[in-house]
């Protein structure tokens, strides 16, 4: 057993110590950063084991019982419940079929079947089942959004949550309407009130406070405190 210490001197080189050894050695490479505690750093985070291409069905579950499936046949999508006037945008399908033969986690939240319901999972806010041409079959669960830059999810029924980038989580995320279409899912934004500008003017000869006043421009709202 090692301890790792910290960076030396520069940051090729790092201090390391046996356990029960009270000598500090320097050696080559940063043994803190090497040995990463996080467990995406010591095993594959890729989710699934296929190609795009292999892809024959994805089939997709989301909020408000939104529900639909896509087919491939050779370079061509269809739904599998036909609608007249609808049919999946090609490119957009082979762009989620790419997302997800591709799909990695960032970090293993917890193992377990823990807070589930609290994480989004149980169930899921969206879940898609993967057919491949070989027969197999692969499922992903995302849930609630877990910071600006991650969502949970579960793939294949693991016992890890995991966290995926929101940037391609959202992508995913694509109503029925948006894989027509082939344009993404808008991002929702909150539009917080914007904080009046406050600027102090002195004004001479004046020693009492004066009340505020509120000046409103073709730019917004800005309060001019006087004294």
């Amino acid at each position: 057993h090692y301890i790792a210490g910290k960076a030396a001197f520069t940051s090729s080189m790092g201090y390391i110590r046996k356990v029960g050894d009270n000598r500090v050695l320097e050696v080559y490479g940063n043994p803190a950063r090497i040995y990463n505690p996080r467990p995406a750093a010591w095993i594959k985070t890729r989710l699934f084991d296929f190609k795009a291409d292999d892809i024959s069905s994805i089939h997709v579950k989301g909020p408000g019982g939104e529900e639909y499936t896509i087919k491939r046949d050779e370079n061509k999508w269809t739904f599998e419940v036909v609608e007249e006037g609808k049919e999946p945008n090609t490119n957009y399908c082979n762009q989620i079929a790419w997302y997800l033969s591709t799909l990695s986690f960032k970090d293993v939240v917890q193992k377990g079947d823990e807070k589930l319901v609290e994480k989004g999972l149980d169930p899921p806010v969206w879940s898609f089942e993967i057919n491949t041409s070989a027969g197999n079959l692969f499922t992903l669960a995302i849930g609630n959004k877990k910071d600006n830059a991650s969502y949970y999810a579960r793939a294949n029924e693991s016992p890890f949550v995991v966290t995926i980038r929101s940037n391609v989580t959202e992508m995913l995320m694509s109503p029925k309407e948006n894989v027509v279409t082939g344009r993404p899912p808008e991002k929702v934004t909150e539009n917080k009130p914007k904080k009046p500008h406050r600027t102090k003017y002195k004004v001479e000869g004046k020693g009492e406070p004066l009340p505020l006043v509120k000046i409103v421009t073709n730019k917004g709202e800005m309060v001019v405190e006087l004294w």
